[in-house]
């Protein structure tokens, strides 16, 4: 989970500074991208982590 925070926070701040200041346009798409791979990350994650958690009789 600190992985899937980590690479969120990252995205905003590239998107961030790519609105803001002038000739960085391409730091939104880098962000974009981040951004994709951080939620087929937590995507995978999660399919994965269904099974595990059973409880005992």
């Amino acid at each position: 989970m600190p992985l899937f925070l980590t690479l969120l926070i990252t995205a905003l701040l590239l998107a961030f500074i790519g609105v803001t200041a002038a000739g960085l346009s391409y730091l939104v798409f880098i962000a974009g991208a981040v951004l994709a791979a951080d939620i087929s990350y937590a995507s995978v994650r999660l399919r994965k982590g269904k099974g595990r958690h059973r409880t005992g009789r």
